[in-house]
């Protein structure tokens, strides 16, 4: 379902990633100046569409220097969004970041690059310009240490139904997960946002759940039902220090969260021998304790190029999305087979609507494969050395979040 617009892209991120804010180190704190400017938040009878002056569409992320492919998710953030105006800033405390903004037909898209933020700190923020501010937000940087956690979704693919009504339970579920979960470090999406890569769906995505996605960084995975020519300009992603001379740039990216390495790989690019290259170099040269993939669609049971790297350099979770039922594989090696200490492959359902009917017979190296007809999320908790995955299925009738399974691991 990709569609590819190399231009495009290129443009948008050459300029995106040609203005960054240093220096925020020593931001004041007044949260009544960006109360006083804020606006109202979107009435929700409007989710899902474009209102002339308010932003929207507002996304944040952890920045990644395109020089050295290294982020600090400590003391950075990107928060970018949308509005039907052609100018654009994020305010912090009395402190104005002017955004780097491109225009796309009649809208435009903002983004600020924030860098040199204080470790464990939480910033409260508006976006907009002068008479057309967002509600207040706020991020929590990361803080120093071995001990977080994050949480793991996939597939909303909003629009399988109704939009209104996937858009529901994609909202009704991450709030319920942070709401578990509300220290949670950072979140992962791995793909199919929307259906059949309709762009229009994208509001929707961001509209029921905005302050969620305002408030927390999200990493994010491309599904096959995802779309390059619009992915990039959505959703940040950042671009790896080399150059495979095409538009498969973003297919590749990692960033270091304590001690843990966590490497995204496109499930739906066919990597060249420099993009190989790259992914062994990254996995070889790391000293993390753990090593965590992200991708789409999972390649395991079947030995190539990636589960080879993936075995060799004894990567410890693949978190992967697209079948749209909970599976959790066995630790095994790049062939599928039983190995001690091999990867472990996860799926959390959905974060949607569509329910698939599981494998027949089921595989060999799945340890649990079950389809509860709920949407569900996982928590992955690192602690030192040892890592916990609990995944939990959430009743929307009821608001019941219910344990679902259990996986724990030490490296000692």
């Amino acid at each position: 379902m990709k569609k590819f617009s190399f231009a495009i892209v290129c443009i948008l991120i050459f300029i995106f990633f040609s203005c960054s804010i240093p220096g925020a180190l020593d931001i004041p704190e007044n949260i009544d100046y960006i109360k006083s400017l804020a606006g109202d938040p979107k009435d929700s009878g409007s989710w899902g569409t474009i209102i002339d002056s308010i932003p929207y569409n507002i996304g944040n992320t952890f920045w990644i220097n395109p020089q050295t492919n290294t982020t600090d998710p400590q003391t950075t953030r990107t928060i970018s969004w949308q509005s039907t105006l052609d100018t654009g800033e994020v305010i912090i405390g009395e402190t104005h970041y002017q955004a780097v903004t491109v225009q796309d037909g009649s809208q435009f898209f903002h983004r600020v690059d924030l860098t040199g933020l204080a470790a464990g700190k939480t910033y409260s923020y508006i976006v907009g310009t002068e008479g057309a501010y967002s509600p207040v937000y706020s991020f929590t940087t990361g803080s120093s240490g071995d001990n977080f956690s994050i949480l793991h979704i996939t597939d909303p693919q909003i629009g399988t139904g109704t939009l209104k009504g996937d858009s529901q339970v994609w909202r009704f579920l991450i709030e319920a997960a942070v709401k578990k979960f509300p220290d949670a470090a950072f979140i992962v999406n791995t793909g199919d946002i929307v259906n059949n890569a309709a762009e229009t769906a994208i509001p929707y995505y961001f509209d029921y759940a905005q302050k969620v996605l305002a408030n927390y960084a999200f990493v994010y995975s491309m599904g096959n039902n995802d779309n390059v020519d619009w992915y990039n300009k959505y959703f940040t992603v950042p671009q790896n220090n080399y150059d495979a001379g095409d538009d498969t740039k973003s297919a590749l990216y990692s960033f270091d969260y304590g001690n843990v390495h966590f490497i995204n790989i496109d499930s739906y690019t066919d990597l060249k021998d420099l993009q190989i290259d790259w992914l062994r170099n990254d996995l070889k040269n790391t000293d993390k304790v753990w090593k965590v993939a992200m991708m789409h669609e999972g390649c395991y049971g079947n030995k190539n190029d990636i589960t080879s790297l993936l075995d060799t350099y004894n990567v410890d979770l693949v978190l992967a999305g697209h079948e749209h039922f909970y599976m959790r594989s066995r630790p095994m090696d790049m062939a599928g087979y039983y190995k001690l200490n091999g990867t472990v492959w996860t799926i959390p359902n959905v974060a949607g609507t569509k329910y698939n009917n599981l494998p027949s017979p089921k595989p060999a190296y799945y340890v649990i494969n079950k389809q509860p007809k709920l949407p569900m999320f996982t928590e992955i908790n690192f602690s030192g050395t040892t890592l916990t995955l609990s995944a939990y299925t959430f009743d929307m009738m009821t608001g019941v979040i219910a344990s679902f399974d259990t996986y724990q691991v030490s490296k000692n």
